[in-house]
């Protein structure tokens, strides 16, 4: 019995090896120096696509809590100080799981990888 499992395990990977399909993959598209770049249209639309990666609201919201809200810029009304304790206690903190840090990079990214493709 035993013999025959193998025998027949053995026939099946090996014809599992010889049937298998051979896959060609067709590449969609590429852009060479032929094809790309000829007008002026071209190149703006080539800078959109970088730049369209940072209008996700992901990026754009954490430039505000990254950017400002650390410095001086940001800061309670004069009459409302004592309203506004979570604001001086706000800070970036445990940068390994912090999504908005996270996204904000990821986001600034894919614009430099789409830049240079």
């Amino acid at each position: 019995m035993e013999i025959k499992f193998k025998s027949l395990m053995s026939l099946v990977l090996l014809s599992s090896v010889l049937i298998s399909c051979g896959l060609e993959e067709e590449p969609y598209g590429f852009y060479s120096e032929d094809n790309f770049y000829t007008t002026e249209a071209d190149a703006k639309a080539a800078v959109d696509y970088a730049y369209d990666s940072m209008t996700f609201l992901e990026y754009s919201r954490a430039i505000f809590y990254l950017g400002d809200m650390p410095t001086d810029e940001c800061g309670p009304k004069s009459d409302e100080a004592t309203d506004n304790q979570d604001l001086h206690n706000w800070n970036v903190s445990n940068f390994n799981n912090n999504r908005m840090l996270s996204n904000f990079f990821k986001y600034g990214y894919i614009a430099i990888n789409r830049a240079n493709s």
